[in-house]
């Protein structure tokens, strides 16, 4: 099986990521009630703990993103969905 190296990942950046989505995680399951009243039945950008942008279409919020200064992996998409239940892309 090859290594995370041979396969261009660094150790190091694939930690640093996995924090970042975990931090913005949590702040989503914390802030979650308040992000209902805004941005129900849409999907949400999350990156350093902050809604950064957010779209009815999952296909539309990705395409808006690409054109963004975030880099796609270090960004956590969910469904504000009214009826508690959760999705995560």
């Amino acid at each position: 099986m090859p290594k995370l190296r041979d396969l261009g990942f660094d150790k190091e950046e694939l930690g640093k990521k996995a924090k970042m989505m975990m931090e913005n995680l949590r702040w989503f399951d914390k802030n979650k009630e308040a992000l209902k009243k805004i941005y129900i039945n849409k999907y949400v950008a999350i990156y350093n703990e902050e809604v950064v942008e957010s779209d009815d279409e999952l296909e539309g919020l990705r395409g808006k993103l690409e054109f963004s200064e975030f880099e796609l992996d270090n960004i956590l998409i969910e469904f504000i969905n009214p009826k508690d239940l959760l999705l995560i892309f």
